[in-house]
C-alpha cells in the first residue's frame, strides 16, 4: 500500500488531497518516514505557515478495497498514528473519506455515533464514483479513479525525485 499527497489537486472545499491506497507497509522506522515525508509535502501543498498550524487540513480518502488494507497494526500505530499525533497534530482535523467499506461495515460505523462525539462527522463512506465526487471535482479526481485529471503516481514520484535529487526505479 501506499499514501501520497496528490499534488496539485485539490478538494472541493480547496484543500489538499492525501490519497491512500490501502495501507502503507513496512516497519515502524519505515512507516515513520513515509507518514513524515507524506505530511510535509501536505504542509508544503497547504503552503504551511508555522504560526498557522491549526489552519491546516486536508481531505484523506482511503481506497479499502486495496490488497494492503488492514486493521492497523503495530507499525502503523507507532509509525504512522503516533507520529502523525506528535508531529502534525493538524492532520487529526482532516476529512476521512472510505472508499469500498461493505454495507454491513458502514452500519456497526454508524452505531458509533454515540460515543463517537464531534469525531463521527470526520468519517465519510464513498460507495461509487458519484460518492466521491461530493469531495472531490471531476478535473481535481485522477483519471485512474475516475475523474479528469491528468495525475499519474508515475509520473509524480519521479518528477519527487528529479526535485529532491534521488534516483528511483519503479
Amino acid at each position: 500500500g501506499y499514501s501520497v499527497c496528490l499534488e496539485g489537486l485539490r478538494s472541493r472545499e480547496g484543500l489538499p488531497i492525501i490519497y491512500s491506497h490501502g495501507m502503507p507497509l513496512g516497519n515502524v522506522e519505515s512507516i515513520t518516514k513515509q507518514t513524515a515525508y507524506l505530511h510535509d509535502r501536505v504542509m508544503a501543498a497547504a503552503r504551511y505557515n508555522p504560526n498557522c498550524q491549526d489552519q491546516i487540513r486536508s481531505l484523506v480518502v482511503i481506497n479499502t478495497t486495496a490488497s494492503s488494507f488492514r486493521f492497523p497494526d503495530r507499525s502503523i500505530r507507532k509509525g504512522g498514528l503516533e507520529i502523525v499525533n506528535k508531529h502534525y497534530p493538524w492532520a487529526n482535523k482532516a476529512t476521512t473519506v472510505f472508499i469500498g467499506v461493505p454495507k454491513p461495515i458502514q452500519a456497526l460505523f454508524h452505531m458509533t455515533k454515540p460515543i463517537m462525539g464531534e469525531m463521527y462527522n470526520k468519517f465519510k463512506f464513498a460507495n461509487n464514483r458519484e460518492d466521491l465526487l461530493q469531495y472531490i471535482s471531476p478535473d481535481n479526481l485522477p483519471r485512474q479513479y475516475g475523474g479528469e485529471a491528468d495525475w499519474e503516481l508515475e509520473k509524480y514520484v519521479q518528477q519527487r525525485a528529479s526535485t529532491e535529487c534521488c534516483n528511483v526505479n519503479l
